[in-house]
């Protein structure tokens, strides 16, 4: 228990915040910290440019978009949050499976990013998915139990002493969020926000979303090993898979943006929208998660630009899947295979 509840992160999140509470002499030398942080905000641009660049150097150009943040750039370096961390190594997963071709290595160092905060578990359908497809069911089952093992060996300590108290708090699918914390469904009354009718309603959407989409790519049978994926319809699934987690996702809080921020631009590119209609959803984004204010005024929440604001962020997000799933086109298989560890 700490100063501000229980805690709510799996092991991976306590190792790496023990480390960094003793680099910054129990948070006295922040702005040493704000240099590690910048140092991984450096490294998750370079992992996701190089996987992009070996994708498709054509989108490259897009990636000039990660300039114009004001909010992600908070994250990293003002915030010091976990996102940051979580989100480089699940780029460091993409890079190792995409570019560097080591499958194991890469579902090693997504389970390290799940285990620093579960919200990466919104590409693990993508995970299963690729994997599926490239190696079968029976090594895609090995690979899974390598990642396991990685979770249980950093939860061990707390598995010998508290094993039922770190399961339930790591890992708790049912928290109740703060609906004045809420970027996403902050227009809606708070009963409805509480209310568990919409938590199922945007779980079966989150589950129909992501089967429509792969049915419309032509994932859901099995591809002929012989021709895998290329790179590029790869890191569409990852992308897309989690655009709709977190679309669907039950609150978003303003530190939650850098969760897909930089896969936006591929997103933009994939779907060929012109720099016009891109560049007003970059600055749309933008826009709406950077009205971050603890609005616990019902009456203030509901009148004036706030709640066009919040409104406006739900738009945003359905119009992108929309378009995701309209452009949705069967995958072509490359002419040779990739290499694989």
């Amino acid at each position: 228990m700490g100063r501000t509840g229980p805690l709510v992160y799996p092991a991976g999140h306590v190792c790496l915040f023990v480390l960094f509470d003793y680099l910054s002499d129990r948070g006295a030398r922040r702005l040493l910290m704000q240099v590690v942080f910048l140092a991984i905000q450096v490294a998750t641009v370079g992992l996701l440019a190089r996987t992009v660049g070996e994708a498709d150097a054509r989108a490259l150009k897009w990636c000039l978009l990660w300039a114009t943040t004001q909010r992600a750039r908070n994250v990293f370096v003002n915030g010091l949050f976990n996102d940051a961390p979580q989100v480089l190594l699940v780029y460091a997963a993409l890079y190792l499976l995409l570019v560097r071709r080591r499958p194991g290595a890469a579902l090693m160092t997504y389970s390290l990013a799940v285990s620093v905060k579960m919200s990466a578990v919104l590409y693990a359908p993508a995970f299963l998915l690729v994997y599926w497809h490239q190696f079968g069911l029976r090594r895609t089952i090995t690979y899974g139990l390598v990642a396991g093992a990685v979770q249980v060996a950093l939860a061990l300590p707390f598995l010998a002493t508290h094993p039922r108290a770190y399961l339930e708090r790591s890992f708790e699918l049912g928290r109740q969020f703060h609906h004045f914390l809420s970027h996403n469904w902050k227009f809606l009354p708070e009963p409805v926000f509480h209310d568990r009718r919409l938590h199922v309603g945007l779980l079966v959407a989150h589950v129909a979303l992501l089967l429509l989409y792969y049915s419309r790519r032509g994932w859901l049978r099995r591809r002929d090993p012989a021709r895998p994926w290329a790179a590029a319809d790869q890191l569409d699934a990852f992308v897309v898979t989690n655009l709709i987690g977190v679309v669907c996702a039950r609150s978003l809080h303003y530190s939650f943006y850098v969760w897909y921020f930089h896969t936006l631009p591929w997103i933009y590119y994939r779907l060929d929208l012109g720099p016009v209609v891109a560049g007003a959803f970059a600055v749309g984004m933008e826009v709406v998660w950077n009205q971050w204010q603890s609005y616990k005024s019902y009456d203030l929440l509901h009148s004036g630009p706030v709640r066009e604001v919040t409104i406006g962020f739900a738009v945003l997000h359905i119009a992108l899947v929309a378009l995701v799933l309209w452009r949705a086109r069967p995958t072509a298989g490359p002419p040779k295979a990739d290499k694989t560890e």
